[in-house]
């Protein structure tokens, strides 16, 4: 099926390895219909058959309440859950009722794949005049992948930028990450303007059990917030 699959429609994109590799990512910028989990921007990063970061998926089984006025209370359908940023306390807002979230550009080549969305639809929060997410995908050796978040704000912000799993996380310094999830290990290391507080947060939600972890930034101005992802796999 080839080393991509690109969904222009609905801003999906599939990034597979080269001959020898096992890190995977797909990420989405649409896609959400009447069922839609608040997730625009979120990404699943796969290490050979399975998936140590990213989309926790779920639901396991649905309720009443499900497709009820309350259906977005639960974290998992919510934003909180997903691999997206919280910005000032404000999650993502219904993503059914987001109509647009721009493309910027894509390259698409046999060892690099980019792709940036425009997600700012996707919030109200009155301190955000735009946020970009660039998701960078190298096939080069082991693999390695970047999810950039540019931040215009008109002034200080408290993000978090949202990594569950289902597996464990471990923290190696204040910027870096371990997740180990059934012998599958990443290391994520955080490029941010300020200085980064780790949090967990165990949720199980509709029979869908993962951690939260949040990375805790304060940005005293407009800014980047970069994670670096590679494999552990093999050390």
């Amino acid at each position: 099926i080839g080393i991509r699959t690109y969904y222009a429609d609905a801003g999906i994109l599939v990034d597979r390895p080269g001959p020898g590799g096992r890190l995977a990512i797909t990420i989405k910028a649409g896609g959400n219909g009447g069922h839609s989990h608040n997730d625009i921007g979120s990404y699943s990063i796969g290490l050979g058959a399975v998936q140590p970061l990213g989309d926790p998926g779920g639901p396991s089984f649905y309720t009443a309440e499900t497709f009820s006025p309350h259906r977005l209370d639960s974290r998992l359908l919510n934003s909180y859950g997903h691999p997206v940023p919280e910005i000032d306390g404000h999650l993502q807002l219904d993503a059914t009722k987001v109509k647009s979230v721009p493309i910027l550009s894509t390259s698409f080549t046999p060892q690099h794949d980019s792709l940036s969305m425009d997600i700012t639809a996707a919030y109200d929060v009155p301190n955000l005049r735009r946020l970009v997410r660039t998701m960078r995908y190298s096939r080069g050796g082991a693999g390695a992948i970047e999810i950039e978040d540019n931040f215009d704000v008109a002034g200080p912000a408290d993000i978090v930028e949202t990594l569950p799993t289902h597996g464990a996380c471990r923290q190696l310094a204040p910027d870096k990450l371990e997740f180990d999830y059934e012998g599958a290990r990443l290391e994520v290391t955080i490029a941010a303007p300020a200085p980064i507080a780790i949090t967990q947060d165990k949720i199980d939600d509709y029979g869908t059990a993962f951690t939260r972890v949040g990375a805790h930034v304060h940005l005293a101005h407009s800014g980047s917030i970069v994670l670096r992802i590679r494999s552990l796999a093999a050390e």
